[in-house]
């Protein structure tokens, strides 16, 4: 598949890593019912106040979006991959999540799982810059990750998957600002055999993702947890804890200055 215009220096699930991110593997891509039903309990409430549209970023094949719209929400998602949104392209654009290009003021809910920790500290900041140019006043971001704290063997290191043609897998730690294509050029030359490398992830424990997201000017809100039962589809075979944590767009402030 020929690479988008434009995404040269961007990990592309759906391109580079297809085979790794099993979109058509139910048992891992799919939506998990407990999961879907809270976040439609998070929105259902805030489109009681906030008109605009919910927006899904990262939305790899659209469930979420799908069953939002069905039960009478007006969705959109975001992702990279073409092939992540091949089978919902009508509610579904190819985008860098780190721009938003959305309209400014459109969005009353924005929503993000599994996503920010492929994130280096620069796209975070330019993320939520996006987050607070869309979302209408009131606005709120849902924002879910794993608890990424001491003692996970990641601790802050940005790693990448290196996968083999056997079938094998290698975290492989890259270069403090390094480029993601510098770091395929480099990988793919250290190993002789023809690799697929997987993106990279800049790891970050609960607390620092609330330390830098309210630095960046958005309101924390409210906290829930979410674990996918033993009979749903979970990206994360071991089936973690995430963390679903909601910020709030605050009004703005005319009396200071």
């Amino acid at each position: 598949m020929d690479k988008p215009d434009g995404l040269e220096e961007m990990p592309r699930y759906g391109i580079d890593a297809l085979d790794a991110h099993g979109y058509t593997d139910e048992k891992r891509s799919g939506l998990p019912g407990t999961y879907a039903g809270l976040i439609q309990t998070i929105v259902s409430r805030q489109s009681e106040t906030t008109p605009g549209v919910f927006v899904d970023v990262g939305a790899g094949r659209g469930e979420l979006v799908k069953y939002l719209q069905e039960n009478g929400i007006a969705s959109l998602g975001l992702d990279y991959s073409p092939v992540g949104i091949a089978e919902n392209r009508k509610a579904a654009i190819v985008a860098d999540a780190a721009l938003l290009p959305l309209k400014e003021k459109s969005a009353a809910v924005i929503h993000i799982k599994d996503v920010i920790e492929h994130f280096d500290d620069v796209r975070l900041e330019q993320f939520i810059t996006g987050v607070k140019r869309v979302l209408v006043e009131g606005g709120i971001l849902i924002l879910t990750e794993t608890n990424y704290g001491l003692g996970t063997g990641y601790d802050q290191r940005q790693m990448v998957s290196v996968h083999f043609p056997d079938g094998k897998k290698w975290q492989e730690e890259t270069r403090w600002g390094e480029s993601y294509a510098r770091t395929v050029s480099r990988l793919e030359r250290k190993y002789s055999e023809r690799v697929k490398i997987g993106v990279p992830y800049f790891v970050r424990s609960v607390k620092q993702i609330l330390e830098t997201i309210e630095g960046l000017g958005l309101k924390h809100t409210a906290a829930f947890t979410w674990k996918a039962g033993n009979d749903e589809p979970d990206w994360f075979n071991s089936h973690p804890v995430r963390n679903v944590m909601v910020f709030k767009l605050p009004k703005p402030d005319f009396t200071s200055g």
